[in-house]
């Protein structure tokens, strides 16, 4: 049995109701002072993230389209440069081309200059071996024929050579003068720079790009085919010139020619040498033409030795044809063409061709000299001298003597014949008088020869 026992101090429920109505009044007003600030802070943050989302969509806008203007500008600047770029590289192909152009002219001119010095070589069976001796012939006639029809070069290729040429020669200094660079220079002072790189412009750019097309196409066959002959002239001009006697056999055959004539066949033998060695290696057509102008000057040079061989045998008449042939030879691959200014050689041997005062047999005056003279001391010109001798004394003896003309005339007679073995003898003597003149321009080595061929 539950008993309730009420205490005296216990208040009444009716009567505390009054007293939490405050704490209920404060609690109320706390909550609802939160929620206010609740609801502050979510407009708040709402505005803040509206603000926000506002602000990074109008930059989203904005770096949108300057990534399209700056897209579209950027393409443009790159089509710009990539036109540039083809014009440098059109440029550059075209200064190559120009050098290639100089050179071929200049290899023409010197090809065919060297070919015709070169006329004889074909003929020299004692020097070089009869098959590459044919086989060379019919390469540089060949060669010759084809240039002689304008197969190589073209006018207007003559011309810019010579432009370039001039250029060099005022350089001071031609053998370092850079065509290729000094081309590639003066093509891009005058080249325009490009205008209007603008985004706007960039469709424009973009077509004008394609139809640019390849910057290296240029027509360069003409070219190709003079350096194909050239170098088909090499397989036959190299086997020839190995194939050449040897010197020593020269010289055992060229035994009554002086020293110094041996000598100047000595030296172009081993500069022929020198230049197989060079084409043995890397090479230009250049050195290709070198080879045939030491062929040619080995030849002169043992022309110039069996002139001296044929002067001390006596047979002056030839030993002057064949001087001359010589010398004729050198003076042509002399006055021959230089290599192009593109590809000098300085470091390459250099023909060196023998100055015509130190040639040890009869040059061009020497043999026009013994020929006049040899008639003069022969009984022909001494003919002619009597005659006159015989109307003279008549002349004066007809008048005192008109009955003695037949003597008269025979002791004229008997002298005539006496006085004229006296000029005959000193004739004869002072017959060497040719070889003393061909001794006057050659030297030292030939007079006591020349003296003892003269004599026989």
């Amino acid at each position: 049995m539950n008993v309730h026992f009420t205490h005296e101090c216990e208040a009444d429920p009716v009567d505390e109701q009054p007293e939490r109505e405050p704490a209920s009044s404060a609690d109320a007003e706390a909550r609802r002072r939160t929620a206010v600030l609740a609801e502050l802070r979510r407009r708040r943050n709402r505005r803040r993230w509206i603000v926000g989302l506002s602000t990074v969509a109008v930059t989203a806008l904005i770096a949108a389209g300057s990534v399209i203007a700056w897209s579209s500008q950027a393409r443009a600047g790159d089509l710009a440069g990539q036109i540039d770029a083809w014009h440098e590289e059109h440029d550059r192909a075209s200064c190559e081309l120009a050098v290639r152009i100089v050179s071929a002219v200049g290899l023409e001119r010197r090809a065919q200059d060297v070919l015709d010095a070169a006329e004889h070589v074909g003929g020299a069976s004692w020097l070089l071996p009869a098959a590459e001796r044919d086989a060379f012939a019919a390469d540089r006639d060949a060669l010759l024929r084809t240039i002689a029809d304008g197969g190589f070069v073209t006018d207007e290729d003559r011309e810019l050579a010579d432009t370039w040429e001039d250029r060099a020669a005022a350089s001071g200094d031609p053998e370092s003068y850079d065509v290729l660079g000094e081309c590639i220079t003066a093509a891009a002072a005058e080249r325009e720079p490009i205008e209007g790189v603008t985004a706007e412009r960039a469709d424009a750019l973009a077509r004008e790009l394609r139809a640019l097309g390849d910057p290296r196409d240029f027509d360069d066959a003409r070219i190709d085919r003079l350096e194909a002959a050239i170098a088909q002239l090499q397989v036959s001009a190299t086997a020839t010139a190995e194939g050449r006697t040897a010197y020593d056999a020269l010289k055992a055959e060229l035994g009554l020619a002086p020293e110094q004539a041996l000598a100047s066949l000595r030296e172009s033998d081993q500069h022929l040498a020198a230049v197989l060695g060079v084409l043995r290696g890397t090479h230009t057509p250049s050195d290709v033409l070198d080879l045939v102008e030491s062929i040619t000057l080995h030849l002169a040079s043992a022309w110039m030795a069996e002139a001296w061989q044929l002067e001390a045998q006596g047979e002056a008449d030839a030993a002057a044809e064949l001087a001359n042939a010589a010398q004729q030879t050198r003076d042509a691959i002399a006055n021959a063409a230089p290599r192009p200014v593109t590809d000098p050689g300085t470091s390459r041997p250099t023909p060196v061709v023998p100055p015509r005062e130190e040639a040890p047999v009869p040059v061009d005056p020497a043999p026009v000299d013994p020929r006049p003279t040899r008639p003069a001391p022969t009984t022909p010109p001494t003919q002619p001298t009597t005659p006159p001798t015989q109307p003279t004394e008549p002349v004066e003896t007809p008048a005192p003597e008109p009955t003695a003309p037949p003597v008269g005339t025979t002791p004229p007679t008997e002298p005539a014949p006496e006085p004229e073995p006296e000029p005959e003898q000193p004739d004869e003597s002072s017959e060497p008088a040719p070889s003393e003149g061909v001794e006057s321009g050659v030297g030292d080595p030939f007079p006591a020869q020349q003296g003892e061929g003269s004599g026989a």
